[in-house]
């Protein structure tokens, strides 16, 4: 898409990664991170990093 930045956070990145190399292998894995080659991707803000314990706790 022209002129829209695609943001991917970096977690969600190593994560789907993981979770594709797992199930379909590394070369679907290492296809999957090529394919962010047109994105941002992005690491958490450090007040990202607070928030994240209390979500965990509050998941059912």
């Amino acid at each position: 898409m022209p002129g829209r930045v695609r943001i991917i956070p970096a977690l969600v990145a190593a994560e789907v990664s993981d979770l594709v190399g797992r199930r379909r292998g590394p070369d679907a894995a290492a296809s999957f991170l090529q394919a962010l080659e047109d994105f941002e991707v992005e690491a958490p803000l450090p007040n990202e990093w607070l928030r994240w314990p209390d979500s965990i706790r509050t998941c059912p």
